[in-house]
């Protein structure tokens, strides 16, 4: 049989800080006067998506227990 995985706090937290850390990168692209950076865009939005897979993760597993 194969064992499921462990519903890890530590997904949870990843998941809101890179959130967080996502949203505010995109927030101060928005607010500043200077030439965009569009990497930092970029990768502000891979932070939205690592975290909300993370959040996902771990109510997925939440659930199947």
């Amino acid at each position: 049989m194969q064992e499921q995985p462990k519903n890890n706090i530590l997904n949870l937290i990843l998941g809101i800080v890179f959130i967080a850390y996502g949203v505010f990168r995109i927030y101060q692209h928005l607010n500043e006067n200077l030439t965009p950076n569009t990497i930092r865009l970029i990768i502000a939005i891979a932070f939205i998506g690592s975290g909300g897979y993370s959040i996902y993760k771990y109510f997925k597993f939440k659930n199947l227990k």
